[in-house]
């Protein structure tokens, strides 16, 4: 796969292995693909990992929160997406993150979707900036106008929150 093929949304895609099924019953999955199908119209819900990837070149708010996954931590960041699935994020930093969880607000043709990530790698790359990927714990949210998440004191999801 050269850099031509993950390019643009225009771009034809790369064709995977096998099929991973979209889980219908699974929030998270429906909101990121909601976010997917307004970037790839016609992106097939297949691949060779457990979870399409796709290109996500855009800007991406990040709102660092404590292990509790509602308490914040600072102040919001933005950073710039490499690669989204139904089950996570890649994207790139200038600076190290504070926390290893944050809420991911993402915005792509008018489709908003707020969820709760948790940070599983990090590595610093050789070109002094920081390039991190993390998996979806849970949906949360659209971003009010005041910057408050509405959702976040949602039931949470003990299994996925626990060390």
């Amino acid at each position: 796969m050269s850099i031509a093929d993950t390019a643009t949304p225009k771009t034809q895609y790369w064709q995977p292995l096998s099929k991973a099924d979209p889980q219908p019953d699974n929030p998270v999955a429906a909101a990121i693909w909601q976010v997917i199908s307004r970037i790839y119209p016609n992106a097939p819900q297949t691949e060779r990992r457990q979870a399409p990837r796709y290109a996500f070149p855009y800007l991406v708010q990040i709102q660092p929160v404590f292990e509790d996954g509602v308490s914040r931590y600072g102040s919001p960041f933005v950073v710039v997406g490499k690669q989204i699935s139904e089950l996570g994020l890649g994207f790139y930093h200038p600076k190290p993150l504070p926390s290893r969880y944050g809420i991911v607000s993402l915005d792509a043709g008018g489709t908003q979707v707020s969820l709760l990530i948790e940070l599983l790698w990090t590595q610093f790359t050789h070109h002094g900036w920081y390039e991190s990927g993390g998996r979806f714990v849970r949906l949360l949210g659209s971003p009010h106008s005041n910057g408050n998440m509405t959702g976040v004191h949602a039931a949470q999801t003990a299994d996925r929150m626990n060390f």
